[in-house]
């Protein structure tokens, strides 16, 4: 059989930061979004591969078909928590794209920038859209990695009315920060985690081996953000925390409730196929004071709304 002729584009991450702005990835947010609501787009289920015997290191796939572009495609992810000294999370990341009239292969891209792009970027705008207050002057950003930096630029493209970005960082800053800001706020959702411990002593300098093979680090607890909201909580303020949990999922988010006097905790599982870290959707479990309620797998931002109506609503 002849098979006929293939043209194929290959782009790079370096090629994707060249050509991906942070106005495409708002622009095809949205689009993409509006085109699910039509049912123009089906997502395929998530395959899942686990390369350890410890289940700690997995490949995933992601598929779809964008039928209003006549396109179908898969997204490849490496989510990696126990990765060699010097490798990321997660990288390395593509997308195959296919033409769906003919079969023939399209496009393959390197989709960590996309990643970082679309996740704060492009979902992040387009939600604060609908969420913040118009002409925001004021944009506050927890963390400075790279979907963080990714979230600002596209912060700044969907809303020039932006005049001041507060970064957080870890340990006291981000804390005496919520301090100050705490008590003129309605409700509160922490949904990222301070590191728990902090070096007891940093130095300014390189630290040199001086011929050491090995070396101690002490360690030091940080300030409990969530806890500190809830010794602090005034009469009709609402405080949501977030539990990341690799066993006693209910029983361990509930004693989280309850120690940081919390009105909700979002229970996450790191052993769920298709929820956590690297992937576009998420299963939460919902904790009450006196209820649960366990959320189907579905999209990060589905789980979003879920969240704020049981925290501006009527939790039971």
């Amino acid at each position: 059989m002849i098979y006929p002729a293939e043209q194929m584009l290959f782009l790079s991450e370096q090629d994707v930061l060249a050509l991906f702005t942070p106005a495409d990835a708002i622009a095809l947010t949205e689009d993409t979004f509006y085109h699910i609501g039509t049912g123009e787009v089906t997502v395929g289920e998530m395959a899942l591969m686990y390369v350890d015997d410890g289940q700690k290191n997995n490949f995933h796939s992601m598929p779809a078909i964008l039928r209003h572009r006549k396109v179908a495609g898969v997204k490849w992810i490496d989510t990696y928590a126990d990765p060699l000294p010097g490798f990321p999370f997660s990288h390395g990341n593509l997308v195959l794209l296919s033409d769906t009239r003919t079969g023939s292969p399209i496009a393959v891209v390197g989709a960590t920038n996309i990643t970082n792009m679309r996740t704060a970027g492009g979902h992040g705008v387009v939600q604060a859209r609908h969420l913040s207050n118009p002409e925001p002057a004021v944009l506050s950003v927890f963390g400075c990695g790279a979907q963080a930096q990714a979230g600002i630029r596209g912060f700044l493209e969907g809303f020039p009315s932006l005049k001041r970005i507060r970064l957080f960082s870890r340990s006291r800053p981000p804390m005496e920060a919520v301090q100050r800001h705490w008590q003129d706020q309605d409700g509160f959702v922490l949904s990222a985690a301070v590191a728990d411990f902090t070096p007891e002593h940093t130095a300014a300098q390189k630290i040199k081996k001086d011929g050491q093979s090995q070396r101690s680090l002490s360690l030091v607890s940080t300030q409990d953000i969530l806890a500190w909201l809830g010794e602090h909580k005034k009469q009709g303020q609402r405080l949501c925390g977030f539990s990341m949990e690799t066993e006693n999922l209910l029983e361990n988010s509930r004693k989280k409730l309850e120690k940081k006097k919390a009105d909700l905790i979002a229970a996450n599982s790191l052993t769920q196929p298709g929820a956590g870290f690297g992937v576009d959707t998420n299963c939460l479990t919902l904790i009450g004071p006196d209820w649960e309620e366990a959320l189907p797998l579905m999209s990060k931002e589905d789980c979003a709304a879920a969240l704020l109506d049981k925290l501006l609503g009527d939790p039971a």
